[in-house]
């Protein structure tokens, strides 16, 4: 705490300038009283005003004459008036008194204040009191504030010219009567207070001479620095840092010192005991005497945590401006009130502007829509801004995308985040947000949509040329292997038969060829169907020896079969599985000339490899190491180009491990040139209870048709290739009357004046088509709205035989197709129909 003796010492003069200081005349120490920011007064001994000065204007909001003559008591709010009772009853006795008292102003408001009075007496007699009145009611509201620190560096000031300028008041003076003993006590009274106030503030208090030399510091140093006040002293300019801020503050000083006139607050960068940076805003007044300043009083209040925040407020602003200008956004504000839009730089940047050309960062909505909004797109944002605000809520925040027009006229496109601020009664005040430029983005998107469709256009065309591949291909295909077929049944000759069976095996090798082409094509399209449902393996592997048995013995290869004693149920595809294991078995035989090939079943039951592997093994040619994974991609071979040794499209090995895959199932190799190859399937295994059938009950190759006895039942067939009608006229003639015609209208026309038991229906006929002539004649009459329409067509591709049945369709059968498989199909129509008659 700063004692009297430091006060007296720093802040007024020694006391024989003092009592020569008494002489001065009555209206300059009126003069003094009456500007000064606190409030003089004076009371007699009943407690109504004699003097008061004239800052209770300023402070209070009275004129003089409004006080003089009224009690002090008048002035105090309702809810001290017990308090300032007691105090002023006190004062006769204890002689002195330091109160927090609020009093009201002119406007009724009360105004906290510090009271700082004393009793005056004539000899013993009390006379009355003199006091001084500080207003502190913004230090309390407000204690860091900045006025504060002002206002009461002010009263320092103010007091101390006070004291300097002690009045010599006499009996006929204006103010009132004083005598030196009175005026130095309660000058005391006025230090003791500010000793108060100094020691509880959390603001450094300091002094220093015109000359820079510091001769006050507050306790506060040690708090705010580590450093206790004398150590301060002497380490002021050792505690500064080199921060350029600095030697701002010291020309603000120096300007003080020279006008006698405050010249902050600035700011001044220092180090604490633990060498940690500290900033502090300062305000210094000068104490003037004589037009001279004698003494510099000042305030340091810590704002490093206010410099802190700034610093990241900083940061975190570059950042977004960083960011905004990053992704090309621009900030806006709209003002619902003058009706103006509100711009960053960044937006004007966007629209390909500048603040120099516009000219203001302010625009009325209705230049900007005339100027930036492209025309055939105002509807539509003036709609959808209205359905926003329409909206209740408050501090909404959608989006929407619109075209722009930029400053050079071109064309671009611009998404915007709008958020709208309503008032309590939900009427739009402001709406604000960002726009970012997308024009690249649309475009890209624009590029993608194009390239999707055209993609996919692409995709169409390949669909309807494999389609029409397939159609042209398995057409004439018919001819050849029915022929063929027929041809083997009916000649003698060995090297005949030979013939024929090369040009069964040419025409087989080109249908397999195509539905690798197909297969593949529908697996890279992700149009592949999985049905899965319990397949018993041992039967496909019987199967599959059976069906090969007959080639390998040809090339006087060994055939040797494993399978487990109990059956090998999976849960897979019934149809995929004999594709995967009839493509390993093509390359085994093809490239196998001496040895044999061996078939392996084997069930791992046991934790943790429960999986089923079927390994299939040839002592053929081998391959080498690094072809192990190429020849698994497509059109892939070990021996390619003109010298390649093998025939074949290089699709089977990538078709059977895109299959595999497909039923959760994995292939690999193992393989040496000269020593055979061996290729293992892994499929995870799961344990099936259910019950299935044999696959050879339904197996077309096991079940040869020698006499299937199917009566004298006639069958009209709709076919308007020759060559196809022929051949499989050939192969019924036997067992069915045919009735042959090549145009649906004809169909029609027999099928009326006749009734047909089935009907074999092409479906690319000239004229009606195969499907209008089905409807047509399942119209007839009750008889062929339930008999059997087979679908014989060479759309074979995927969904093909499902569209045909869901047309009506009983059966379907895709060309290229060999007899067996016919008069399978048409002995199970037949025998159901003898079983319903």
């Amino acid at each position: 705490m700063i004692t009297s003796y430091e006060m007296n010492e720093n802040f007024k003069p020694k006391n024989q300038e003092t009592k020569s200081e008494l002489d001065v005349s009555d209206q300059k120490c009126s003069n003094i009283l009456e500007n000064i920011n606190s409030v003089v007064y004076y009371t007699n001994e009943n407690g109504y005003l004699t003097f008061i000065s004239k800052s209770v204007q300023n402070v209070f909001g009275y004129q003089q004459e409004e006080l003089l003559g009224r009690h002090f008591l008048e002035f105090v709010a309702k809810e001290d008036s017990l308090k300032a009772k007691s105090t002023f009853t006190r004062l006769a006795i204890e002689k002195k008194g330091l109160e927090e008292l609020h009093l009201k102003s002119k406007d009724g408001k009360p105004k906290l204040v510090k009271l700082i009075h004393a009793a005056v007496f004539e000899e013993t007699k009390f006379t009355g009191e003199m006091g001084i009145v500080i207003d502190i009611s913004r230090g309390k509201r407000e204690e860091q504030s900045l006025g504060f620190q002002s206002d009461l560096l002010n009263n320092v000031r103010e007091v101390v010219s006070t004291i300097n300028l002690k009045c010599n008041s006499t009996e006929e003076s204006s103010a009132a009567k004083f005598d030196q003993q009175l005026i130095e006590n309660a000058l005391q009274e006025v230090e003791h207070g500010l000793h108060i106030i100094l020691d509880k503030s959390p603001i450094m208090f300091y002094s220093h001479t015109p000359d820079n030399i510091i001769n006050f510091v507050s306790t506060q140093s040690k708090k705010l620095l580590g450093f206790d006040p004398e150590e301060v002293k002497t380490r002021w300019i050792e505690l500064l840092t080199d921060n350029p801020a600095n030697q701002k503050g010291i020309e603000l000083t120096k300007k003080a010192v020279e006008t006698g006139m405050p010249q902050g607050p600035y700011e001044i960068e220092m180090r604490n005991i633990k060498n940690d940076i500290v900033w502090f805003e300062v305000h210094e007044i000068p104490i003037v005497n004589d037009g001279k300043t004698v003494l510099m009083v000042g305030s340091l209040k810590d704002i490093t945590e206010r410099k802190k925040v700034e610093e990241e407020l900083q940061t975190n602003q570059s950042l977004l401006t960083a960011a905004l200008e990053m992704s090309s956004m621009g900030h806006w504000e709209y003002d619902v009130a003058t009706d103006t839009f509100t711009f960053n730089d960044q937006f004007y940047k966007m629209l390909r502007t500048s603040i120099n050309e516009i000219g203001s960062y302010t625009m009325s909505a209705t230049e900007y829509v005339k100027r930036f909004v492209h025309p055939e797109d105002i509807s539509f944002v003036s709609k959808k801004i209205g359905r926003l605000e329409s909206k209740q809520e408050s501090n909404i925040v959608k989006e929407l995308e619109h075209r722009i027009v930029y400053a050079d006229g071109n064309v671009g496109n611009i998404n915007v985040r709008i958020g709208i601020v309503k008032d309590k009664n939900g009427k739009t005040i402001k709406t604000y947000g960002v726009n970012q430029d997308i024009t690249k983005r649309k475009n890209i998107e624009n590029e993608l949509i194009e390239a999707k469709e055209k993609a996919e256009e692409s995709n169409r065309l390949k669909s309807i040329l494999l389609a029409n591949m397939s159609h042209e291909l398995r057409t004439p295909m018919v001819g050849v292997l029915g022929f063929a077929d027929i041809l083997m049944g009916e000649l003698n000759e060995p090297s005949h038969i030979e013939m024929v069976s090369i040009i069964k095996n040419s025409g087989t090798r080109l249908i397999s060829t195509l539905n690798s082409i197909l297969d593949l094509s529908r697996i890279e399209a992700n149009k592949q169907d999985i049905n899965n449902s319990p397949v018993n393996l041992n039967e496909i592997i019987k199967e599959l020896i059976q069906l090969y048995s007959p080639i390998i013995k040809s090339k006087k290869l060994y055939l040797k079969y494993a399978l487990p004693e109990k059956d090998v149920l999976l849960n897979s595809d019934k149809d995929i599985l004999p594709k995967i294991f009839n493509n390993l078995m093509d390359n085994a035989v093809k490239y196998t000339e001496e040895g044999g090939i061996d078939v392996k079943l084997t069930l791992l039951d046991k934790e943790p490899q429960k999986k089923i592997l079927v390994d299939i093994t040839d002592t053929g040619i081998g391959i080498p190491k690094e072809y192990h994974k190429i020849i698994f991609e497509p059109f892939r071979q070990v021996s390619e180009g003109y010298s390649r040794k093998f025939e074949g499209t290089g699709l089977g090995l990538n078709i059977t491990k895109k299959f595999v895959e497909l039923l959760r199932g994995t292939i690999t190799l193992k393989s040496e040139p000269g020593k055979g190859s061996t290729f293992t399937i892994t499929f995870p295994y799961t344990k099936i209870e259910k019950e299935i059938n044999s696959l050879s009950e339904n197996n077309p190759v096991k079940n040869e048709i020698t006499n299937p006895h199917l009566n004298e039942l006639t069958v009209l067939l709709v076919e308007d290739d020759p060559i196809n009608a022929l051949v499989i006229s050939s192969y019924l003639k036997d067992y069915l009357k045919v009735d042959h015609v090549s145009d649906g209208q004809t169909a029609i026309e027999y099928s009326k004046s006749k009734r047909y038991d089935a009907v074999l229906m092409d479906i690319n006929l000239k004229g009606i088509d195969g499907i209008e002539t089905h409807n047509q004649i399942r119209s007839i009459d009750y008889h062929y709205f339930n008999i059997p329409i087979i679908a014989v067509t060479a759309y074979a591709m995927l969904g093909d035989r499902e569209k045909f049945l869901s047309l009506g369709f009983t059966h379907y059968l895709s060309k290229p197709f060999e007899r067996s498989q016919l008069l399978i199909l048409m002995k199970e129509i037949f025998k159901k129909i003898n079983e319903l008659n």
